[in-house]
């Protein structure tokens, strides 16, 4: 008999305690996708990501939305501290607009403070 190892990704008790109730249902979405993209990911070292590069036609499949709702809940997350978006370089994009004019690709991570138990946001 072979026994079946399920994946699983680790979530810190932040997400679901302080985050979630403070979140709409589209913007939990991308925090799952940046969640299991990152931490979720696992190197063979058993280390996981820190930042996850992510097309935008990435996202709006994964989450199921257009692409300005995917861009509203990207400013949304960036606005609110809970997520960061950066370029390869690692220049972090804090404003939609600089995101529009980056032209290159993006890289997403939970911010600190989501796992830092902040009670507001």
């Amino acid at each position: 008999m072979t026994k079946q190892v399920l994946g699983f990704t680790v979530t810190p008790d932040n997400l679901f305690d302080v985050v979630m109730p403070q979140v709409n249902d589209t913007e939990w979405r991308l925090i799952c996708i940046i969640l299991r993209q990152t931490i979720g990911w696992r190197h063979e070292d058993g280390t996981c990501k820190d930042w996850d590069w992510l097309s935008h036609s990435q996202l709006r499949t994964r989450m199921n939305h257009s692409s300005a709702t995917v861009s509203k809940t990207i400013d949304s997350l960036v606005t609110k501290g809970l997520i960061e978006v950066a370029t390869s370089s690692g220049k972090l994009l804090t404003t939609a607009l600089q995101r529009r004019n980056a032209h290159a690709r993006m890289y997403f991570r939970l911010s600190r403070k989501v796992f830092e138990g902040s009670s507001r946001f």
